[in-house]
């Protein structure tokens, strides 16, 4: 018992170093999304409790928040196909045409950036129109694995390239190198690689096809990527400096990881970690760490993630391991875990989520801009819609000043 103690307050001591030395003030609200809520807020629909079943024309590759987080990015990867959902109308923008399968995207802003591989080629698209606004051919030594943008940072597109002997190689064996892609003249700068002494940092060698994922900060400043291996998915912080990138290994294991860089936190799949840190000791105490199927996503615009524990079926008499029957949805607070909220979902809302094959290939992302939640599964043809019922509470930067939680204008 006595060892425990000692454990338990070695954990809370270590947890503490992790926190801001000092109580700061919520940070002013970025321009652009101001300008976001005034224009998207008037049109907003109210959505029940239960939130709302958006049907899709197919499965999705990957999805993104996009706008300030208002709208959502879909890659329709097996239509050849991105569609702009608008969570405030609740429909679909439009669609760009996109025929390669393996395109990568990033939005900022109003930016939509689409790298299609086979071509070359690099498309800036504008979220309010769809139009395309610049296309140019991307002349490196090698094949660009991966694009990201911060959610209010428009103008820059940080990617990662293999190098290779003959441009557009698709069996590749070289190193991964950091770019930077200035928009709108896409001009390209191709900043040093260092580790966080200073030094140079022995670039990663990825041999395989598969995607690499990770979303940036708001800023654009911080990105967690996945570099997908033989029998893992490691991910890596990268930090933009003045006139080069921090190279961070943190060895966690997760696809698509994200930062929260208000908390010093990266979200994986079902881990939270300090931004180029291992394992968060103070987790590790957390009622998240109970069972290993959370399904965790940060919320932007927020100090705060949302957790879902899907109840699994051990299936006695015919077992089917990972299938979900349901779970509801948690608030909780960054970087202290601390219980805000339970979303107040029913028993038919149970009912629709166990109705998804599997918990494995859930996404789910959430925006205190536009005071939504939103999972579904990549393979499926629906996404669930809630209301965060956030934008009463001092901690969201553009708070609705009706006070009505949960509420958005319709009328």
């Amino acid at each position: 018992m006595r060892l425990y103690v000692l454990q338990l307050l070695a954990i809370i001591l270590s947890s503490a170093l992790h926190q801001p030395v000092s109580a700061q003030a919520p940070a002013e609200p970025h321009p652009l999304a101001i300008e976001a809520a005034a224009a998207y807020r008037p049109l907003q629909k109210e959505l029940p409790a239960d939130g709302i079943e958006i049907p899709l024309p197919g499965p999705v590759q990957r999805v993104l928040l996009a706008d300030s987080g208002w709208k959502l990015v879909l890659h329709f990867a097996t239509l050849g196909q991105f569609g702009v959902f608008n969570l405030a109308t609740n429909q679909f923008d439009g669609y760009i045409a996109s025929p390669d399968p393996y395109a990568l995207v990033a939005t900022g802003g109003k930016s939509l950036v689409i790298y299609q591989p086979e071509r070359l080629l690099l498309e800036h698209y504008s979220l309010e129109t769809l139009k395309l606004q610049k296309s140019s051919a991307i002349q490196i030594r090698g094949r660009l694995r991966y694009i990201g943008m911060g959610l209010f940072r428009p103008d820059r597109v940080f990617g990662l390239y293999e190098e290779t002997r003959k441009p557009g190689a698709v069996f590749t064996m070289g190193p991964l190198n950091p770019l930077l892609i200035s928009l709108p003249t896409m001009e390209m700068t191709f900043p040093e690689l260092r580790e966080p002494s200073g030094r140079q940092a022995s670039r990663i060698t990825e041999k395989d096809l598969l995607a690499m994922q990770g979303v940036m900060d708001e800023a654009g400043t911080i990105g967690a990527v996945s570099h997908p291996g033989e029998n893992r998915i490691n991910s890596h912080i990268y930090r933009l400096k003045d006139d080069y990138v921090e190279l961070n290994f943190s060895g966690l294991k997760s696809r698509n990881p994200r930062v929260h860089a208000e908390s010093d936190r990266v979200i994986y799949q079902n881990q939270v970690a300090p931004i180029g840190g291992e394992k968060d000791l103070l987790i590790q105490h957390h009622a998240l760490q109970a069972e290993r199927h959370w399904i965790l996503a940060p919320i932007a615009g927020f100090s705060g993630l949302v957790a879902r524990q899907p109840s699994l079926d051990a299936g006695a008499e015919n077992p089917r391991p990972g299938r979900d029957i349901g779970g509801g949805f948690k608030v909780l607070k960054l970087p202290s875990l601390d219980h805000v909220k339970d979303l107040p979902v029913s028993a038919d809302v149970m009912k629709t989520l166990s109705e998804f094959p599997s918990y494995f290939n859930s996404e789910m992302l959430a925006s205190a801009y536009s005071d939504r939640l939103i999972y579904l599964q990549l393979q499926e043809k629906r996404m669930l819609i809630f209301p965060l019922g956030l934008r009463n509470t001092n901690s969201n930067p553009i708070a609705d000043e009706s006070g009505k939680e949960g509420k958005t204008s319709d009328e």
